[in-house]
């Protein structure tokens, strides 16, 4: 149990139920003076691009160290899309040309995986039921074709949460590989690469991860780095991106060979600030604590006589539990005017934990969705 009052680090969640981190994390006051620290860097010295290019290494390296890969494994980009469409123009879709998705998965990969038909790829799509895709059905759309599976960790409608380490097991059975998109996940659970045997894993830094938006990181499995050529590149992915009259390419012999253009940042000023507080406060500890309050969130529930979107079990169910609602944006806009600050996702309102979040900010925020609801 998480028992520090954290308002002093995260002065906007004071006098506040902050259950939006599904959707964007609190400002910290560490994100604050990272980027106070790169504007102070912009102004007084113009363009320390020494600095700016050790600081993206430094927040690259602590995404590492928090999913228990080698720094070498792991480079910075900007979107989970962008992750995953340096990954598979490393593909020419000529012996194997499927790719496995589901019906649940966001839209980030999907249109991605999606966009591969027109380079002659076939994508199957898994269909949920009862909220999830079970593992039984993903096998069966799984063959000898298949390139690769994506995986979405956490479904971000319902909150659903997949078993990787399964999955990849599948999947490496029939010779495919594994790509996790881990945004739903990364900061509020355990992640361990090695254990879990992805091949690819990617998320951005602005939810669970305490962050902004424009920063991204991607995980390539050691052995697959250097057989990998991506065609979706850019400067930073060479060996030596400041070799200027370049007439060939030379791929960096490390993860950072699937990086592209000039990184936003600032963003990874304020991804190394947020990693950072994960990992102060232990992952696992983050992972006990929210299972405690969405347990206890489902209980009080029946209590309020509001029903979830769907319900899971502890290892099932991801740090956010989705209530239904009717027009669920319009409730969320009501419920912030009460300080209460949750996320709209189709018929449900998200209230989506963190370690700062208390049993407190769970009866505020029912009490108040039931006085929203009836108004």
């Amino acid at each position: 149990m998480v028992a520090k009052n954290w308002v002093t680090r995260f002065p906007g969640i004071e006098n506040r139920a902050y259950m939006a981190n599904c959707s964007q994390g609190p400002p910290s006051v560490d994100v604050q003076q990272a980027l106070a620290d790169y504007m102070r860097g912009w102004l007084e010295k113009g363009n320390p691009w020494d600095e700016w290019m050790e600081a993206v290494g430094n927040a690259s390296s602590a995404f590492a160290l928090l999913i228990r890969a080698k720094k070498e494994e792991v480079c910075p980009t900007f979107t989970v899309s962008n992750a995953l469409s340096e990954i598979l123009s490393c593909y020419d879709f000529s012996e194997r040309n499927e790719i496995v998705i589901s019906d649940s998965d966001f839209p980030s990969t999907t249109t991605v995986a999606l966009a591969q038909e027109r380079r002659g790829c076939t994508v199957r799509i898994v269909s949920s039921r009862n909220g999830k895709c079970a593992l039984d059905d993903y096998e069966k759309s799984i063959n000898d074709k298949t390139l690769m599976v994506i995986l979405c960790e956490v479904t971000s409608y319902n909150g659903f949460k997949h078993d990787a380490r399964a999955m990849a097991e599948i999947a490496h059975s029939k010779g495919a590989k594994l790509f996790v998109d881990s945004y739903q996940s990364a900061g509020n659970s355990v992640i361990d690469v090695k254990r879990s045997d992805v091949d690819f894993l990617a998320t951005g830094t602005q939810k669970y991860l305490l962050g902004i938006p424009g920063s991204a990181y991607l995980y390539v499995r050691e052995d697959l780095i250097q057989t990998l050529e991506p065609s979706f590149t850019g400067w930073f992915s060479q060996r030596d991106p400041f070799k200027f009259g370049r007439t060939r390419t030379e791929y960096a012999p490390d993860a950072n060979r699937f990086q592209s253009g000039t990184w936003s940042v600032a963003s990874h000023y304020a991804a190394n600030a947020g990693i950072k507080i994960i990992l102060e406060v232990g992952d696992q500890v983050v992972q006990d604590h929210i299972t405690q309050l969405t347990g206890y969130l489902l209980e009080r529930l029946n209590e309020h006589e509001l029903k979830p979107v769907s319900v899971f079990d502890d290892t099932e169910r991801g740090a956010f539990v989705s209530i239904k609602v009717p027009n669920s944006h319009s409730v969320e806009e009501q419920l912030r005017k009460y300080r209460i600050h949750t996320s709209a996702r189709g018929d449900g309102i998200r209230f989506a934990l963190h370690f700062f979040n208390t049993k407190e900010d769970i009866d505020k925020g029912l009490e108040t969705l039931q006085k929203v609801l009836k108004d």
